[in-house]
């Protein structure tokens, strides 16, 4: 990886160096001066090392390269000039107290870096990749788009690529991204608060545990983000915030809109992802899978556009077997709506902060988030001066209830089990198949075998894993050692049933995803085998089955099949099919 030098430090040499070649006084100062670049030396060596062990965390050892970034990190952070004048953004004082008196939340001033900043980064890092290369290919469609309009010799001018028009264009591009990779699950209902309490005795409201902090399974706080990457599935919320955070990585303004709004403290009534471009915040509706139409034919409707003239939303009710669904949201629900900044505890601190602001060019990452900034760019916008905007209480309760599946894991089976459950039962080809996937290494290298070789390694062949139990062969060929000698045959039996669910389970994984890597590179003919035979058809009930008809709904549109693809959406029995629907509605709308 290349590590660019800051331009401080660029600074400081040249003059060292000039210095050096006029023979220039302070000889006695020479000694001072060699000591104190050997210790800038040292620090970005340190940097250097930690961002070289984030780039591979791709590799077979994570847990040293994790305990090596953190340590890199915190040699580095030691000698790092601090900011006195740092503060923590005021827009945390109107969170709810629970989220205040967050651990976490305590030590948002302290500059050592812990063992939990490692997955924060590596997601940081994988969602930096893929913005990146999602945005490279978006941008190579549009110029050609563009030229192909103007003339093939048409030149584009740098100010073009600071157009609204591209911005949007990108922002599309993510959330299209986001959506063929985020399988929609069910949203589910906030459960009813429990009547078990923090403290003893105590009966109040702010002191009662929420349902997070027990380990009760509710809307948008069962993952992380990067949770939701590597599994491929999520809720509408879970899946908005995959893309907020990838267009925060090139620099959007993204937040969650909410109606009906009643302020900070309330349970906030999620509506959609609203993206800053210059004065309008355009909105994308991941229940959906859709931008939400303009007035205008192929626009995406704006939150301005759409609170001067809530109609707009009518035309996203849809016929469904002879009854309309209805979008859920109405005019006098737009009266009060408020901007949902998603912040987990990380991007609020002090040394996300010092780090960020020294990552440049190809190691440059958004880790640390200003939500009084992002208010006050959202309130500038004309008719948005009145919307409340405010931190998202989802990214706390995901640290609690991640954090109390694992506090609880330790002693419940059950819980244990829903963690082997959620996690798929991952073989260590296919996640290596992931994270390949997800920093762009796609189709691979010689050296580097890439995601499409592991997800192929995921695949064992059903032959092999039904002769688990008798061959010896079988066991080697997928890459298992024989059974302990000293288990019983009732044991025996038990390991075996598990370690084949867990190959068929992968090779389902893995087909799927193939399907996505093969449409990613463009490969849009070598999709189609992957997404409608290996998937659906080897596993018609699979756990695949609507985002691999999804997905290849979208492979038929890429290659002009506009029917094909309107009669899978129509089939849609997903928790997208309003979204699938309203799909089938606009293609048939599309001039050809």
């Amino acid at each position: 990886m290349n590590f660019g030098i800051t331009a401080g430090w660029r600074t400081a040499v040249t003059c060292v160096a000039i210095f050096g070649l006029l023979g220039c006084e302070a000889n006695s100062n020479a000694p001072v001066r060699r000591k104190a670049d050997r210790a800038v030396t040292s620090q970005q060596d340190h940097l250097k090392a930690a961002l070289q062990a984030l780039d591979q965390f791709h590799g077979s050892d994570s847990a040293e390269t994790q305990r090596q970034l953190i340590y890199q990190l915190n040699r580095w952070i030691e000698t790092e000039p601090k900011d006195d004048a740092w503060r923590p953004d005021p827009q945390i004082e109107r969170l709810p107290r629970r989220f205040r008196d967050l651990e976490e939340m305590q030590q948002l001033d302290k500059v050592t870096f812990h063992p939990d900043d490692g997955q924060f980064l590596v997601e940081s890092h994988w969602l930096h990749a893929v913005s990146r290369w999602v945005s490279d290919e978006a941008s190579r469609r549009w110029v050609e788009a563009r030229r192909a309009a103007e003339g093939n010799d048409a030149l584009l001018l740098e100010s073009a690529f600071e157009s609204p028009e591209y911005r949007l264009e990108i922002a599309r591009s993510l959330f299209d991204w986001t959506v063929r990779h985020v399988q929609l699950d069910e949203l589910l209902s906030y459960p009813q608060t429990p009547t078990a309490t923090v403290g003893p005795g105590s009966e109040s409201a702010a002191d009662r545990a929420a349902p997070p902090e027990l380990a009760v399974p509710g809307p948008g706080y069962l993952y992380y983000p990067y949770q939701v990457l590597v599994y491929g599935h999520g809720d509408a919320w879970q899946r908005a915030r995959v893309f907020i955070l990838l267009a925060r990585q090139l620099g959007y303004d993204a937040v969650m809109l909410a109606v009906d709004d009643r302020g900070a403290g309330s349970r906030a009534n999620i509506w959609c992802t609203g993206v800053l471009i210059e004065d309008h915040v355009y909105l994308f509706d991941a229940s959906l899978g859709l931008p939400l139409p303009g007035a205008e034919a192929g626009s995406v409707a704006t939150l301005d556009e759409v609170l001067a003239n809530p109609e707009l939303l009518r035309q996203l009710d849809v016929e469904d077997d002879g009854k309309t669904l209805k979008y859920p949201i109405t005019a006098n629900q737009l009266r009060n709506v408020a901007a949902l900044v998603d912040a987990a505890p990380e991007t609020l601190s002090r040394r996300m902060a010092m780090l960020e602001s020294r990552l440049s060019g190809e190691n440059a990452m958004t880790l640390a988030v200003s939500p009084s900034n992002v208010s006050a760019r959202i309130r500038a916008c004309p008719g948005l001066e009145k919307v409340n905007v405010r931190l998202w209480n989802v990214p706390f309760e995901t640290r609690m209830y991640r954090d109390a599946m694992e506090r609880l894991a330790r002693r419940d089976p059950d819980i244990q089990r829903r963690l082997l459950q959620e996690q798929g039962l991952y073989l260590p080809a296919i996640m290596q198949a992931r994270r390949h996937h997800f920093v762009g290494k796609i189709a691979g290298e010689q050296e580097d075998p890439g995601a499409i070789a592991y997800y192929l390694e995921s695949r064992k062949a059903d032959q092999y894993i039904d002769e688990l139990q008798t061959s010896v062969e079988a066991r080697a060929r997928v890459g298992l050692p024989p059974l302990p000698p000293n288990l019983t045959p009732q044991q025996q039996q038990f390991v075996i049933a598990n370690q084949a669910a867990q190959f068929r389970l992968n090779k389902q994984h893995a087909s799927y995803w193939l399907g996505l890597a093969q449409y990613d590179l463009g490969a849009y003919e070598a999709a189609i085998p992957w997404l409608k035979d290996r998937t659906l058809g080897a596993n018609p009930e699979g756990i695949w089955t609507a985002g691999a008809r999804y997905n290849l709904g979208r492979t038929y549109e890429a290659l002009g099949n506009v029917e094909e693809a309107r009669k899978l959406y129509f089939q849609s029995e997903s928790p997208q099919r309003h979204g699938d629907l309203l799909r089938a509605r606009l293609l048939r709308a599309t001039p050809s």
